[in-house]
Parts: C-alpha cells; structure tokens; sequence
C-alpha cells in the first residue's frame, strides 16, 4: 500500500486495495462456497451493514 499511495495518490491507491480485497474475498468465496455455513454467516453479514452504516 505504501508504493501504491506514492505512485497513484491516497484516494486511488485506498479504491484499489479495497476493490483487490473484494475480488479476492469473492473468489475465495465461490471455490469454498459448500463449506460456509449460511446460519452463522448471515448474521456477520447483518451485522456488517449495520455497522457501515453507522459510520
């Protein structure tokens, strides 16, 4: 990230780690997709929006 920030500015190089992490959560997430247990992870998800949204 700190190479990022000095070639791109902090506003793009933030945009791009966080877009990077979502892509990597979500390819992780359609190859393991049989081992999630959708009972517990829906209330981590809830709970995410909530507090984003508190922000």
């Amino acid at each position: 990230m700190p190479l990022l920030i000095i070639l791109l500015g902090i506003q793009i190089a933030t945009l791009l780690v966080g877009l990077m992490a979502a892509a990597m959560s979500g390819m992780i997430l359609l190859q393991s997709w049989r081992e999630v247990e959708v009972g517990d992870a829906w209330r981590l998800v809830l709970a995410s929006f909530n507090c984003s949204t508190q922000l």
